[in-house]
C-alpha cells in the first residue's frame, strides 16, 4: 500500500526528500536541480506548484513528483506502484493534466493508469535518453573556443532560445538569460569566421552555438538548451561546446554532468557519447488530450 503526500512548503519538502534524491544524484538530477533552485531562491516558487512524496505504509519514501507550472508534472525514477499512486492522486484532483515527463520506468505505468482512469488520450511526443559524464574526451579539429556569454549577447541568445523551443517543441517560458549570464551558467562557442559587420560590443568573436548549465545539485550539473545557429551546423560546434562546458563544471567541483537527448536525433546521441557521456536511463515526455 502506498500513499501520496503533498507538501505546501518547499523548504519542508526539501528536508524530507533531499537524502532520497541524493542517493542517486544523476538519475534524480532533474527534480533535484528544480527543487534546489527554488530552495535557494534562484527561481521563485510558483504559487500553484506541487511537491509530492510517495510513501509506503511504514513511511519509507518510494518516490517524488513535482509540478512547476507552466511545465507539466515531473516524475522521479520510482517503482511502478508508486507512479500509479501518483496517477491516482492526480485523477482525484479537480482538472486534468496536460502532460507528464520522467523516466520510462515511472512514466509508462503512470500514463497507463491515468489514461485508464480518465479516458484521456496520450501521446509520447518525445522519447529521450538520459546520459552521464564523469570525464571528458574533447573533440579535436573544431575551430574556436568556449566562453561565458556576456549581457550584450542577450538579444541574439533570446532569439536562439525561441528557435530552440520551436525546433524541439519544449517551451522555455522564462529563460532568465540575464540571471544565467550573471551566474556564469550560460556559455557560447565562438569561431574565427566573423560575419559581415562588427561583432557584439564587448563580446569578442560572435557566438555560433550556446548551452547552459544548472547549478550543482548533490554535486551533479545538468547541461541543456544546446543550440547551434542553423547556418553553422555540421561543424562540431555543439559537441565542442558541451565538452568544454562539462569540463568547466567538473573543474569547478561537480562530481558528474548529465543531459537529456531526443532519441529521434541520432546525431546528438552519437556526438555526446563520443565526448564521454554514457546512457543512464530512457525517459519520455507525454501529452494528454481529451
Amino acid at each position: 500500500m502506498t500513499r501520496v503526500y503533498e507538501d505546501g512548503d518547499v523548504l519542508a519538502y526539501q528536508r524530507r526528500v533531499a537524502s532520497w534524491l541524493g542517493a542517486d544524484p544523476v538519475l534524480h538530477a532533474m527534480p533535484a536541480s528544480l527543487l534546489a533552485q527554488r530552495v535557494d531562491g534562484t527561481v521563485p516558487v510558483e504559487p500553484d506548484a506541487w511537491w509530492l512524496r510517495v510513501c509506503a505504509d511504514d513511511g519509507t519514501l518510494l518516490g517524488v513528483a513535482l509540478r512547476t507550472p507552466p511545465y507539466p508534472l515531473l516524475l522521479a525514477a520510482m517503482p511502478a506502484a508508486a507512479a500509479e499512486a501518483v496517477a491516482d492522486w492526480c485523477v482525484a484532483r479537480p482538472g486534468r493534466l496536460t502532460g507528464v515527463g520522467g523516466p520510462r520506468a515511472a512514466g509508462d505505468p503512470f500514463v497507463a493508469r491515468y489514461v485508464a482512469a480518465t479516458g484521456a488520450r496520450s501521446q509520447l511526443w518525445m522519447a529521450q535518453r538520459m546520459y552521464r559524464l564523469d570525464a571528458v574526451t574533447p573533440p579535436t579539429g573544431v575551430p574556436g573556443a568556449a566562453r561565458p556569454a556576456v549581457p550584450a549577447e542577450i538579444p541574439l541568445l533570446s532569439g536562439w532560445v525561441s528557435a530552440f523551443a520551436a525546433e524541439t517543441g519544449a517551451p522555455v517560458p522564462d529563460p532568465r538569460l540575464a540571471e544565467r549570464i550573471a551566474a556564469g551558467l550560460l556559455w557560447v562557442w565562438t569561431d574565427d569566421e566573423r560575419p559581415a559587420g562588427d561583432p557584439v560590443p564587448g563580446a569578442g568573436s560572435p557566438p555560433v552555438a550556446m548551452n547552459w548549465i544548472s547549478p550543482p545539485a548533490a554535486g551533479v550539473v545538468r547541461v541543456s538548451a544546446v543550440y547551434t545557429a542553423p547556418e553553422r551546423r555540421g561543424r562540431g560546434y555543439a559537441s565542442a561546446l558541451v565538452a568544454a562546458t562539462s569540463q568547466a563544471a567538473l573543474d569547478a567541483g561537480a562530481s558528474a554532468c548529465t543531459l537529456f537527448t531526443d532519441l529521434a536525433n541520432p546525431t546528438s546521441n552519437a556526438i555526446y557519447q563520443r565526448i564521454g557521456y554514457h546512457p543512464v536511463a530512457d525517459a519520455g515526455q507525454w501529452r494528454f488530450t481529451a
